[in-house]
């Protein structure tokens, strides 16, 4: 069980069986965002370091990775309102991971060894 010890309670009950909460669901959903997000930030330094993309171009594609984030969240207390703008920016991510494909194994980046935190 995941009691966080804030008092938010379970993300997994018993009850006949193991059954997943909305916690869950919201809190894995975040944790593949996070790293849909990363994955195309580091495909985009491989393509930068390899001269696929120059700095410029790189650059752009970087605003635009921002642009699409801070459309969702603004910060830790400022979320959108509505679940498209949520739906839409994983569907322009996963759009330019897909173009991104051509030019780079992004399989092999997505299973490197990688520090979030670092």
């Amino acid at each position: 069980m995941a009691y966080n010890g804030y008092g938010d309670g379970w993300f997994l009950y018993t009850r006949d069986g193991l059954r997943d909460s909305m916690r869950w669901e919201n809190y894995l959903d975040g944790q593949e965002d996070y790293e849909y997000v990363w994955l195309l930030n580091a495909t985009i330094n491989d393509l930068e370091t390899r001269g696929i993309l120059d700095g410029v171009q790189a650059a752009a594609k970087r605003i635009e990775l921002d642009s699409i984030v801070n459309s969702i969240t603004l910060d830790r207390w400022h979320y959108c309102d509505h679940p498209a703008t949520l739906y839409n920016g994983r569907e322009a991510i996963g759009s330019m991971l897909h173009a991104f494909s051509a030019f780079t194994n992004i399989t092999a980046i997505g299973e490197a060894d990688w520090n979030p935190l670092g």
